[in-house]
């Protein structure tokens, strides 16, 4: 039971540094492809031309879809319809935003697009820095709860090295004594990461 219960925590513990190697790739997947686009309008390209020869900076499984959508517009479907069917099918927020600015300035003109979509992938960049700082905080704080929530197992462990204290843990009261210790640990951990935590933070 003391086994799992450390275990239990230890897996829980690994969860906060994966999350945060998860933002850290997030951080610059849509701005490099914003940052080609932006470049691509700069040298000259259409609007068109530059969003979809920035496509090759994309991960394998959205660059597939995109290969689907320009292979579409060469041979003449719109391009607007597809940034909309692009922006249902690949689900991120950063993307939906970017096929939104995209239609305002293919439909009113917006001058200077590549300077506006240099400062959009910034914004993007800011977000997730303030989303890792966030993350950084959570993960002290879920630290500390780790620590308080662990140490009566350590306790327990420590004083069951004697046999007169292991023989009482053995006896039914023991074993109930054991297991509330353990319900109280594992409660509390929780209790403690869910009162640190920060809500509204979606990755």
């Amino acid at each position: 039971m003391l086994f799992g219960s450390g275990l239990w925590l230890v897996i829980q513990s690994v969860a906060g540094p994966k999350r945060s190697k998860i933002v850290r790739t997030k951080r610059n997947e849509w701005p490099i492809f914003i940052d080609e686009i932006a470049s691509g309008i700069q040298v000259g390209m259409s609007l068109q031309e530059a969003f979809f020869s920035a496509r090759t900076t994309l991960p394998l499984e959205p660059r597939v879809r995109f290969d689907r959508a320009y292979f579409q517009v060469q041979h003449g479907a719109s391009f607007n319809d597809t940034l909309q069917i692009l922006a249902s099918d690949i689900h991120s927020h950063d993307f939906s935003r970017l096929v939104n600015l995209l239609l305002i300035s293919n439909t009113q003109g917006i001058g200077q697009l590549s300077s506006l979509l240099f400062d959009f992938a910034a914004a993007i960049r800011r977000d997730y820095d303030l989303i890792l700082e966030i993350l950084a905080k959570y993960q002290t704080n879920k630290i500390a709860a780790r620590v308080a929530s662990i140490a009566p197992l350590l306790v327990l462990i420590f004083t069951s090295s004697r046999k007169e204290v292991r023989d009482i843990y053995l006896t039914s009261e023991g074993l109930g004594v054991l297991g509330v210790i353990t319900l109280v640990s594992i409660g509390g951990y929780l209790s403690m990461v869910r009162i640190a935590s920060f809500p509204g933070v979606k990755l």
